[in-house]
């Protein structure tokens, strides 16, 4: 590796699960306006998006981009 290059930064839960691993779930996170018209069943777009491990329950990675943001939003 070139001194030059960065070192990648592979981030993991406490039992060894990383982003795209099975055990690791999406969870959309809604503000309070959000979580309101969600109680209505009008569909709002999630101010983030966690990727939680199911196992240990640790966030391993946190997505609040507009492109990851508008998958989540029908």
């Amino acid at each position: 590796m070139d001194k030059d290059q960065t070192t990648p930064v592979t981030i993991a839960c406490g039992c060894g699960k990383k982003l795209g691993d099975s055990a690791i779930i999406e969870e959309p996170r809604y503000g309070f306006f959000g979580d309101l018209t969600l109680l209505f069943g009008v569909t709002a777009a999630p101010k983030r998006i966690d990727y939680r491990c199911v196992k240990c329950g640790k966030v391993v990675h946190s997505a609040s981009d507009a492109q990851t943001i508008k998958q989540f939003t029908h």
